[in-house]
């Protein structure tokens, strides 16, 4: 039988081995790196990593980048920068960004994230852009949607993420409305804000991680001034000498990018009002000189393609106040209608915008080519040639936790395509028709669409446009 004083000197080691193994773990938890995503900058040779640590981060936590072209020699290594602590009903995340600048053309880049005090991520690989002015060997591809939260929606998170695994996305674009978790303020006094938040975006590293992930704000980004947008989300706003992060543009693969906000009220006094891109309105300025310089460069053959992008639509045909149709004339959201369809469509149609994308409406829902309301190149839905005004593509249905069973405007309008509610067709089961929008370019004049089920992998929709 051991004596007291034998016990206790073998105490004394497992007490003291088990309370390194709990500061360890305790350690990992507080500095691991997570919610890792990518985005695209002005430069074809950049490409901007941000990633999370908890909010208690230690001051001495230096963001570092390790990377190369070799996942067992990732030799060169990048610093970065923190963006301000903050609070939005509780403590945000440390958020890390890291610019990786003078990157190769169309190689595949394998990479880690971390701290070298405390340690890395697993290494992800993304591949960069390929030569300027050209679509690379593959063309070019991305998906797209909006109004996308933590319910509902891992069938359209897995199919997207099997694209990437499969090599089919160079990008990924989330046009508004990013987790909903200002759905879920009510809950716990609010503190499950930022736990919502952290969730949706590590539900969506498998994505993000690989692939730059293009974001605009939408209606759920509002609290806090749109605070966590913008720590979370940094857009390519200052290269294209926008003053916020809120509305910027960029250009890629001969296709010239322009994401507004449909959202913040920059002019208008009353708060409850949208910013509606009034002629005014810093916003409005800044989308004319992006147009012109957009259309000039599509004159002179230097790009192919105009694609704009915002969480509103131009055009929806569902019965709910977000679409105003009938029983909601009278609200912010038919002015909200109004003013996009007054300000936006007139300058989209003058410079030559090929698409706009948006979301809001929990649907899909896809326009002939249109114009004030009329038509163009009518006839076979799966073949448009020779557009003569811009197309609308909604895709607000990837699955949320807000309602998405809205019925059509009977009858449909002239200038809808084709419409898909989110549900079944019984109205029974909740975002049974989740999905996503898929893009291909492959020169000036051929690009193909596709509109996925998530559940299953089905194409519910697709054309192929020819200029």
């Amino acid at each position: 039988v051991k004596s007291p004083s034998q016990i206790d000197r073998v105490r004394k080691p497992m007490k003291s081995a088990l309370l390194l193994v709990i500061f360890f773990n305790l350690g990992w938890a507080l500095y691991h790196p997570d919610q890792i995503r990518l985005a695209w900058t002005e430069n074809i040779g950049d490409m901007m990593i941000t990633w999370n640590t908890v909010n208690t981060t230690a001051n001495d936590y230096v963001g570092v980048v390790k990377y190369g072209t070799s996942s067992s020699e990732l030799a060169t290594s990048a610093p970065g920068f923190n963006e301000p602590s903050y609070t939005c009903f509780n403590k945000a995340p440390i958020i890390h960004h890291v610019l990786l600048k003078g990157l190769k053309e169309a190689t595949t880049y394998y990479y880690c994230v971390g701290s070298e005090k405390y340690g890395f991520s697993k290494i992800f690989t993304f591949e960069t852009q390929p030569t300027k002015n050209t679509y690379g060997s593959k063309g070019f591809r991305f998906g797209f949607y909006g109004d996308m939260g933590i319910d509902y929606s891992n069938f359209t998170i897995n199919r997207v993420a099997e694209f990437v695994d499969a090599g089919k996305l160079d990008a990924v674009f989330h046009i508004g409305d990013i987790s909903y978790a200002d759905d879920r303020v009510h809950e716990n006094k609010g503190t499950s804000y930022q736990d919502i938040l952290n969730k949706f975006y590590n539900m969506i590293e498998p994505i993000s991680a690989r692939v730059p992930y293009m974001t605009t704000p939408g209606n759920h980004e509002r609290l806090c001034d749109f605070a966590d947008y913008k720590a979370r989300n940094l857009m390519p706003y200052k290269t294209s000498d926008s003053k916020t992060p809120m509305y910027y543009s960029f250009q890629t693969h001969r296709v010239y990018f322009i994401g507004i906000s449909t959202e913040q009220h920059l002019q208008d006094p009353n708060p409850h009002h949208e910013e509606y891109l009034d002629h005014a309105s810093p916003q409005y300025e800044w989308l004319v000189k992006e147009l012109k310089q957009a259309s000039e460069m599509k004159a002179n053959g230097e790009i192919d393609w105009i694609i704009a992008y915002g969480h509103r639509p131009m055009y929806c045909s569902f019965k709910w106040s977000g679409c105003c149709w009938g029983e909601c004339e009278s609200n912010d959201y038919h002015l909200w209608k109004n003013k996009i369809t007054e300000n936006i469509e007139e300058v989209f149609h003058e410079h030559g915008v090929d698409f706009y994308l948006c979301g809001h409406t929990h649907t899909y829902e896809r326009t002939w080519p249109v114009y004030k309301n009329k038509a163009f190149n009518t006839g076979n839905r799966h073949s448009i040639e020779k557009p003569q005004a811009m197309m609308e593509i909604m895709a607000g249905a990837p699955g949320d936790m807000e309602d998405g069973n809205l019925k059509f405007i009977d009858p449909q309008p002239a200038w809808s395509t084709l419409r898909i509610s989110s549900w079944n067709e019984a109205h029974t089961i909740p975002f049974e028709n989740a999905g996503f929008g898929y893009f291909q370019f492959f020169n000036a004049s051929c690009a193909r669409f596709e509109y996925y089920k998530a559940r299953t992998g089905e194409l519910l929709d697709e054309f192929w446009l020819t200029k």
